[in-house]
């Protein structure tokens, strides 16, 4: 049994550049071919540790018919005896068509180095671009297939299968044309373990053979493999990406340790017969035989001080003004220091910190660790979302508030599991809906305040300072306070809480923008008078009354009139449905007076529109002879008739100097017009003659001259 020993020391800093870490995506990891068979059921993403093909590899150039190298896989094989050369690479059955392309490679004496020196002969590829079969195969008649190849003896090629089409869709290749094939008599050999590139606790090391190994002949609980060292170390199993997929064989194993080694020093990884009572098998069928000398089937490691750290935190529940608390979980056989950066600025030595976040957002979280030594440093980094899950706020409408008038509160608060809100005025009102609309009956200032609870029961609270200012309140009187037709009437603004302008409409068609307008109504009648009022800041109001307007009575008194001593006449005002007040105070309709010289009036209230009149009654009963008169037909003084006054009969008598009679009368309206029998009398004086009964029944003669004068 040969046995040799492999150091590895590998700290969080030791890195190499590459995309993906599968031995046999690089021309150094071929798979060697021994079956005529192989089926490759998922494609690798990227290309191996190193780029040998391509113009965006390291050192070396393009193939001559392509400039890819993706989802790499390279095979190899050597010539022991003369023939050709043969493969078909086809899409794995029951997939999508995809596009693969190959490049063929003689790497003899210059090997691998020289595909990316140059030095390597490039003997044939295919990149169509056609999602279908391709290949090496017969004359090279058939699309995408290139002709047999003739190999030499004594050399080694490598074949490079690229996916240009670069998705996950696997291939078979089939080899079963060629003539220069053999499977290899050596079995597989273990060339290597690797520890995962970190110094906490090894949870898995990889184990790398010289050959692919067949994934039948691995036990599944990883029984294949013993590991002994300073501390106890059990395999529980193993896992190769390839063989999970159902493919045929592994490349690498990485064994699967019930326990992370947690103590550093040097290890030896043993091939043993598992629980499947079998060997290990490569690729080729050659079985690695236990404690064969001709297989190495042990594998020393050394492994570092374990410094074990594992970033933990908890903000499910993270409610305004509290902490994050961090775990740094550190297991270590060695003394160790350690920062953190909370990714906002801030730091902390601690072991396990709390931090407080007072502004949301997504926060790098690094815990930086090494021992004192200086054997093992590395960084943790974690995202820590800080969302400030609880921020109380509200806005509300409109922004000048008045009293008795509907305010809408908008419930503005962060955080999407708010569970409940509960709304307080400090008015006696309360709310617990999201959104609400309040009222404040009364002017004044308020605190509103918002309580909101989420579902981990964090609570938050805000309040604003509700000023209530006073509605505006219109009102008006008018003056004098019976309003009557034809009359100015002064209207006064008694509105409340400053209003600013004014609005009134008299119902006659008549405005006004006046704060104490004067109006006269035309016409008797019933007007709704309206007043709207504007504050600055409670909006407005208005305010109506009906008023009546009332017409002046109408009086219809006689002319003054003239009585007898002792006489009375009654006195009709004519005046129906009104209050009536005569100067005597008599309230009746009619009066009688017998008053001998008496000045009287009366007066017509109509609900305060008052009609004044007067009439005299003056004591004067008896006759009058007036001297003379011209009757000359100038329409001035041609008739003679005595001047009566409450004269109730009379007979007027005219004698011309002989004594003769020449006019009677006894109608007021008929006076001698200075004729006898139609002709005109001479110029001269007359005797008239005049006897009367007053209306108290005294009898009155009177006689005198009368005098024509033409």
């Amino acid at each position: 049994m040969n046995k040799f020993i492999l150091f590895i020391l590998v700290t969080f800093f030791i890195a190499k550049v590459s995309i993906a870490q599968f031995p046999e995506q690089d021309c150094f990891g071929t798979i060697s071919i021994c079956q005529g068979h192989y089926e490759q059921l998922v494609s690798y993403e990227g290309y191996g540790e190193e780029f040998e093909i391509g113009e965006g590899s390291l050192l070396g150039e393009a193939a001559s018919c392509g400039t890819h190298e993706q989802y790499s896989v390279w095979y190899s094989f050597s010539v022991s005896t003369a023939g050709t050369f043969e493969f078909i690479l086809d899409n794995y059955p029951g997939t999508a068509d995809t596009d693969y392309d190959f490049v063929v490679y003689d790497i003899t004496d210059v090997g691998c180095d020289g595909i990316w020196e140059g030095t390597a002969v490039e003997v044939s590829c295919d990149y169509t671009g056609t999602a279908d079969s391709t290949g090496i195969f017969g004359d090279g008649t058939l699309t995408a297939f290139e002709p047999a190849l003739n190999v030499e003896v004594g050399h080694t090629y490598v074949i490079m299968i690229d996916h240009y089409s670069l998705t996950s869709i696997g291939y078979t290749i089939d080899f079963m044309g060629s003539t220069v094939l053999e499977n290899s008599d050596s079995p597989a050999q273990l060339l290597g373990a690797i520890t995962p590139i970190t110094c906490s606790n090894t949870d898995t090391i990889r184990i790398i053979f010289s050959e692919p190994i067949l994934c039948d002949s691995i036990a599944l609980d990883g029984s294949d493999f013993i590991i002994t060292g300073p501390s106890l170390v059990t395999v529980i199993g193993y896992s190769n990406i390839n063989c999970e997929a159902g493919g045929s064989f592994a490349t690498y194993i990485d064994l699967v340790i019930a326990d992370p080694i947690a103590i550093g020093g040097l290890y030896t990884i043993e091939i043993v017969n598992g629980t499947d009572e079998n060997s290990l098998m490569d690729a080729c069928f050659n079985e690695i035989m236990v404690d064969d000398p001709a297989t190495d089937d042990t594998l020393n490691i050394l492994l570092p001080d374990a410094l074990v750290a594992n970033i933990t935190f908890d903000s499910s529940k993270f409610c305004n003004g509290d902490s994050v608390y961090f775990q740094s979980n550190v297991v270590s056989s060695v003394a160790y220091s350690l920062v953190w950066n909370f990714g906002d600025g801030t730091t902390s030595t601690l072991d396990n910190p709390a931090h407080f976040y007072d502004i949301s957002g997504s926060y790098t979280i690094v815990l930086s660790i090494q021992t004192l030594t200086g054997t093992c440093a590395f960084d943790l980094v974690d995202t820590l979302n800080i969302v400030i899950p609880f921020n109380a706020a509200f806005l509300y409408s409109p922004s000048t508030v008045c009293e008795d008038a509907p305010i809408s509160f908008t419930n503005t608060s962060l955080g999407a599991s708010i569970a409940s809100s509960i709304w307080n005025f400090s008015d006696g009102g309360l709310d617990s809906t999201t959104n609400t609309v309040h009222t404040f009956a009364s002017p004044g200032i308020y605190t509103a305040v918002l309580i909101i609870t989420s579902t981990d029961a964090c609570i938050d609270t805000t309040q604003q300072t509700i000023i209530v200012n006073e509605e505006v309140i219109a009102n008006f009187g008018f003056s004098p306070s019976y309003i009557c037709a034809g009359d100015e009437f002064t209207f006064t603004d008694l509105s409340t809480n400053s209003p600013v302008s004014w609005e009134w409409d008299f119902d006659d068609g008549a405005t006004s923008s006046s704060q104490n307008p004067i109006h006269t109504y035309s016409s008797p009648g019933d007007y709704l008078v309206m007043l709207n009022v504007s504050s600055a800041l409670c909006g407005s109001m208005f305010y109506t009354q009906l008023l009546t307007v009332e017409e002046y009575p109408y009086i219809d008194l006689v002319e003054d009139t003239t009585i007898c001593d002792g006489q009375s006449v009654d006195i009709n005002s004519n005046v129906v449905g009104y209050d009536i007040l005569w100067s005597n105070g008599d309230t009746t309709q009619s009066i009688t007076i017998t008053a001998n010289d008496e000045l009287l009036s009366i007066i017509v209230d109509n609900i305060g529109c008052k009609s004044m009149d007067t009439l005299r009654v003056k004591s004067n009963c008896g006759l009058f002879l007036p001297s003379g008169f011209t009757p000359n037909d100038d329409n001035v003084n041609d008739g003679y008739m005595p001047i009566m006054i409450n004269v109730f009969t009379f007979t007027m008598k005219i004698y011309n100097r002989w004594g003769e009679m020449i006019y009677q009368t006894n109608d007021k309206s008929l006076p001698w017009d200075g004729k006898y029998k139609n002709i005109d009398q001479p110029v001269g004086t007359y005797m008239v003659v005049v006897e009367a009964i007053l209306p108290n029944g005294e009898y009155v003669f009177e006689s005198g001259n009368v005098t024509i004068v033409r």
